[in-house]
C-alpha cells in the first residue's frame, strides 16, 4: 500500500476543474471532442460511430485551477494569486 501526505482538507473543498484526455504518446492533451469516446450519459457513449476505438494509451486527467472553499475558507474572496497558491500546496501530480 502506498502511504500518502496527511489530506489537508478537515471539512469540505470547492474546486474547479477541467476534465481533459491526456495522450502518454504525444505527452500533451487531445482536444476538448476526443473527451466522447472516453465518457457516458445516460449509460452510452456519445458519437462512439464516428470516431476511432479508444486508444490505451489515452486516458483522462483533470487540470485544477481554482479553489473556491476551503474548510471554513471562503477562498473566492482571496485574490486569484493566493487560491493557486492554496491550490499548489492542496492539489499533487499523480503520474499515471
Amino acid at each position: 500500500m502506498l502511504e500518502t501526505a496527511e489530506c489537508k482538507i478537515k471539512k469540505q473543498c470547492i474546486l474547479e476543474g477541467e476534465l481533459l484526455v491526456w495522450n502518454d504518446h504525444d505527452k500533451r492533451i487531445k482536444p476538448f471532442h476526443k473527451i466522447c469516446r472516453h465518457v457516458q450519459q445516460l449509460g452510452r457513449f456519445l458519437r462512439t460511430s464516428q470516431d476511432s476505438p479508444v486508444d490505451l494509451h489515452k486516458h483522462l486527467m483533470i487540470i485544477f485551477y481554482n479553489m473556491l472553499l476551503l474548510d471554513d475558507i471562503l477562498c473566492i474572496r482571496e485574490t486569484h494569486n493566493v487560491r493557486r497558491q492554496r491550490l499548489h500546496t492542496l492539489v499533487h501530480y499523480i503520474p499515471g
